[in-house]
């Protein structure tokens, strides 16, 4: 099993871009990855993650949009409690479990034609 460092290190690895513009709002360093759920499809980006933070916090990232959508537009919100995290997190997979999602670009500038369907 990974210590807390070591974990550390992967989640800074593995969302180095992200977290440039993800940390200022959380106001503390991930130590680990709680939950994460990706209904991304076609040309939409619609992902959830739940941290645990160092400062004893939980952090839900919300991405959503458009494949043309950046880190800094994620909504990000902290709590105190891991279980209002779980429930905010189980409330938007409750909420994205449509497998009709994506069908088209929310921006409207990318359609899905027959070879990408």
């Amino acid at each position: 099993m990974a210590t807390q460092e070591e974990q550390k290190k992967e989640l800074a690895k593995r969302y180095s871009y992200e977290f440039a513009y993800w940390l200022p709002k959380m106001q503390s360093f991930p130590t680990e990855e709680r939950e994460h759920c990706d209904r991304s499809a076609g040309y939409e980006t619609d992902t959830i993650h739940v941290f645990k933070l160092e400062d004893g916090n939980y952090a839900v990232v919300t991405e959503s949009g458009c494949s043309c959508y950046g880190a800094d537009e994620a909504e990000i919100e902290v709590f105190s409690k891991e279980e209002e995290a779980i429930q905010l997190y189980e409330k938007w997979e409750h909420e994205h479990n449509d497998s009709s999602y994506g069908e088209e670009c929310s921006c409207g500038k990318h359609k899905k034609t027959e070879a990408t369907r």
